[in-house]
């Protein structure tokens, strides 16, 4: 089978795998500007298609005219004619494309549409550097790993639609751009298929060799031999539905001990490396030696928080509303959060894993209107099943997502219609955060709700749900956050993050013991501190390192 390797011109790092596939192709082609990487690693492309003006000058020269294929005609895309050249003139049967997303959201969606519009010339992928995408007109079987997301975008309407091998299966329902599609999903074995009546989709998975290094700390943390993995599904498949039924019978003081002394003390001897990562984060926001009662204290509080945690958010989704209102002891900055309300634009609710942001979402659920919150599947389905469950009991819905950028499709109609969408804004899930200063040192904050904010032109207002002493709830809205607006997005999300950590680092402060992380939160080497304002509006040079100034 005769193939080839297409490189467009959208923003692009090289990684080694990426380099090895173009040098080890029997055909390598460029899209005009996809020449200059090219260009980078050494690699002189079989033949430059496009318009040309895109391409460097003197990678023109090095690459010699007699690879230079001109295609002026500007009815169709530069990638359109690369695609065409490859299965017209040098009849290839199978073609990788890389780096045709990440730039101009236009040319992505439309170099994402490319692949129906030549899938029946020949096998076609696009990948990068987190997906492999590949067009499914009839049926298609894919190797995977378990646990590797899998998402399926219909291009239009399919009628019917059927998968094996995933997570949540698909049994010949139907698909619709504009109304239901499938994201993130998970393969639950090595292999998966889907099969596809009246229509086309998009099949994007995580790439493997990505998937194995995604969020490095966080991955490490969560790993756990076979047999205690097996050992948590059993146990939450017992206890998550035990406590959420006794949540509401039985004395809360009972439950908070069962939590804190049947749930967290057994897991902290289990797993040391939490506490210990626990207490490492404490020792930099307390600025105290790990070994420091205090700081041990402090760690073993925030265990006991997040347990009351779950307890709290399974009683208040089955209790009556009017119950919750009571148990509110006040709201600051109530004001802020009507002014929001009151423009007319949508609200974007940017939360951190402090004090129950659960249970806020279902109180604004219940006595607002409808919350939909943005998050990451847990890796264990029973608790994410009843998670699912007591949200849509306060009128709170889950929007999940990825590291793709489709995943974000339903928030970013919410927002633009007007309404209200929750997200986290301190955990950087796909290791693709951009680093800004932190209780003195740099750690990565996820851009993701601030580049939301910014194409869907939304007010960020920064929102809190915290504990009092009495287990009554504090709200604390503060001012609102304009992102949009004229300028570079990146240059405006950057500025709205370092205000967003100043805001949250103020909060933690505040109550440490409400903060829960389990993982080393600036990683496990101590870091350097520098200041985000000089930097430059992109957040990584093109060999994948950060650039300051």
């Amino acid at each position: 089978m005769r193939t080839a390797v297409v490189v467009a011109s959208a923003p692009w790092r090289w990684r080694t795998p990426f380099v090895e596939l173009v040098r080890a192709a029997g055909l390598v082609l460029a899209a005009d500007g996809g020449a200059n990487h090219l260009a980078r690693i050494g690699v002189r492309p079989d033949a430059v298609v496009g318009d040309l003006d895109s391409l460097d000058p003197a990678v023109r020269l090095w690459i010699g005219e007699e690879r230079v294929v001109s295609r002026p005609d500007q009815e169709f895309s530069d990638l359109h004619k690369t695609l065409a050249y490859a299965f017209d003139e040098k009849a290839v049967q199978r073609v990788t494309v890389l780096a045709a997303t990440g730039g101009r959201l236009d040319h992505g969606v439309e170099n994402l549409a490319l692949l129906v519009r030549w899938a029946s010339r020949g096998d076609l992928e696009l990948r990068d550097e987190r997906h492999r995408v590949v067009p499914v007109l009839v049926s298609a079987e894919f190797a995977s790993a378990v646990g590797q997301g899998v998402s399926l975008l219909p291009v239009g309407r399919c009628e019917r639609v059927w998968t094996r091998g995933l997570r949540w299966e698909l049994a010949g329902e139907p698909l619709d751009l504009a109304g239901r599609t499938s994201l993130s999903n998970l393969a639950a074995g090595e292999d998966f298929a889907v099969r596809v009546e009246g229509g086309a989709l998009l099949c994007s998975s995580s790439s493997r060799w990505r998937t194995a290094r995604l969020a490095a700390v966080q991955f490490k943390m969560a790993g756990s031999p076979r047999i205690a993995q097996a050992f948590y599904r059993l146990y939450f498949a017992f206890s998550i539905p035990a406590l959420v039924w006794a949540s509401t019978w039985w004395p809360l003081g009972l439950m908070y001990w069962m939590a804190r002394d049947l749930v967290m003390l057994p897991f902290n001897l289990m797993r040391p490396k939490y506490l210990k990562a626990v207490r490492g984060n404490y020792a930099r926001i307390l600025g105290l030696p790990e070994t420091d009662p205090r700081v041990r204290r402090c760690a073993l509080e925030m265990g006991h928080q997040h347990a009351y945690h779950w307890i709290d958010f399974f009683r208040w989704s089955q209790l009556p509303p009017d119950l919750f209102q009571r148990n509110l002891e006040c709201v600051d900055g109530a004001e802020h959060f009507t002014a929001a309300r009151s423009s007319g634009r949508g609200t974007l609710l940017l939360t951190a894993h402090v004090g129950n942001p659960e249970a806020g979402a279902i109180g604004l659920g219940t006595h607002f209107e409808p919350v939909h919150v943005l998050y990451w599947r847990d890796r264990f389905a029973t608790a994410e099943e009843f998670r699912t469950r007591m949200r849509l009991r306060g009128n709170v819905h889950g929007i999940p997502v990825d590291a793709s950028p489709f995943s974000v499709v339903p928030a970013l109609r919410v927002l633009e219609a007007g309404g209200i969408v929750a997200a986290h804004g301190d955990r950087d899930f796909n290791d693709q955060g951009w680093p800004i200063e932190f209780f003195g040192a740099v750690a990565k904050f996820p851009p993701g709700p601030f580049l939301l904010a910014a194409r869907s032109g939304a007010l960020v207002v920064p929102t809190f749900f915290l504990l009092t002493p009495k287990r009554g709830f504090r709200v604390v809205y503060e001012e609102p956050m304009q992102v949009s607006g004229n300028g570079s997005v990146k240059v405006r999300a950057r500025e709205a993050m370092q205000r967003w950590a100043a805001i949250l680092e103020r909060c933690i402060r505040e109550v440490p013991e409400q903060w829960y992380c389990f993982y080393p939160f600036w990683g496990e080497e101590p870091a350097v501190a520098v200041r985000a304002p000089g930097w430059g509006t992109d957040p990584r040079r093109e060999d994948g390192t950060h650039r300051v100034r």
